[in-house]
């Protein structure tokens, strides 16, 4: 199936046809003022100590070609991290451990993953390769409430191309919500500072519309216009409507991802096609552990033995479940105690 490889970002997918904003109110706003300060540049801090992504994306093509699926997994701790590439004809993953590093990959019509490359702690070149896996986890985790690509609203604000076409407050099914748009064209400068934006086409954006909800500050709705190729000789509409979900203590669990892409040549400008020429439908599961088992981050993981004179360690227990052992262990030694002294005492009364 042929597709834009910088479409098929997982974490965040853009763009869309342009919409008309339901509601009669509107007010305008100081984009500066009353929008910026508010937002975060991502849902969860610098210093995170671990990280797991699961996402499963299955594009639907609005042409007999059959819909696929593909499932991704972005992995971080103090100790390993995974990426996934999600090259349609043949996924692969890049990952580290404390013993080695490797890359693996699985053509998309099998079922076994087969290695590619293998770098053992020590050899040349492994913490080059160490390095580049744990930047692309750690801004694969920079998921931003409000922005594009995996880049924060407040961020592309700074960028020179940056130019505010509307800021304002509508209401959309008696809803009130806060509309941006702007025209961008980031340069290659600016795009390389977020590599995985970079190889998702961040420099192919051209404008952006945000529907963002003043209660939680996180994006509704979000429609985006790129380049559909280095030649400019067609453009690409995205629309997302995205649905976050939070525990109990307002921290982000997972989301859901509808987009609908349309590529429309610029032959015909005066024309946008109402139906979308596929539809991408995005599951996201977000988890933040205390840490991942090392095991995890190695090649048993994916059914694949493991390199020579490396072994497997044990399931990992929490620190917390050691705790508990201990503290009930100590309980257990005083209950022992106190019999052994109250059975000293009966004895001594009976004599």
């Amino acid at each position: 199936m042929s597709s834009h490889p910088w479409i098929l970002g997982v974490v965040v997918v853009v763009g869309t046809m342009p919409f008309r904003t339901l509601g009669q109110a509107e007010q305008s706003l100081d984009f500066k003022k009353d929008v910026l300060p508010r937002l975060r540049s991502s849902f969860f801090p610098e210093d995170i100590p671990a990280i797991s992504i699961k996402c499963r994306m299955t594009v639907e093509p609005r042409d007999d070609t059959p819909s696929e699926t593909r499932e991704a997994v972005y992995r971080f701790s103090p100790r390993g991290g995974l990426v996934t590439h999600l090259r349609w004809d043949k996924p692969y993953i890049d990952g580290y451990n404390p013993w080695y590093a490797f890359r693996i990959e699985r053509p998309a019509e099998e079922k076994d993953w087969k290695l590619v490359s293998l770098w053992m702690a020590g050899d040349p070149g492994y913490e080059e390769y160490v390095d580049s896996i744990k930047l692309q986890v750690k801004e694969r985790a920079r998921i931003p409430p409000v922005g594009i690509k995996g880049v924060s609203l407040v961020e592309l604000a700074t960028f020179r191309s940056f130019r505010l076409t509307e800021c304002k407050r509508v209401n959309r099914a008696g809803r009130e919500y806060i509309q941006v748009s702007f025209e961008i064209q980031p340069s290659r400068e600016e795009a390389e500072r977020y590599p995985v934006a970079a190889w998702e086409g961040l420099e192919f954006l051209r404008h952006a519309t945000i529907i963002i909800d003043p209660q939680m500050w996180i994006t509704v709705e979000r429609v985006t216009q790129h380049l559909g190729n280095i030649r400019g000789d067609s453009k690409v509409y995205i629309k997302n409507n995205i649905e976050y979900r939070f525990n109990s203590k307002d921290q982000l669990i997972g989301y859901n991802i509808h987009a609908e892409i349309t590529e429309v040549s610029q032959k015909r400008r005066d024309v946008i096609p109402r139906t979308p020429t596929s539809v991408t439908r995005i599951e996201t599961i977000v988890e933040t552990p205390e840490d991942i088992p090392d095991r995890e981050f190695m090649l048993t993981a994916f059914g694949l033995p493991e390199p020579k004179g490396v072994k497997v360690p044990g399931p990992w227990i929490p620190p917390y479940v050691w705790l508990i052992v201990a503290g009930v262990v100590l309980a257990v030694v005083a209950d022992i105690f106190r019999r052994l002294a109250r059975q000293r005492g009966g004895s001594q009364e009976a004599t």
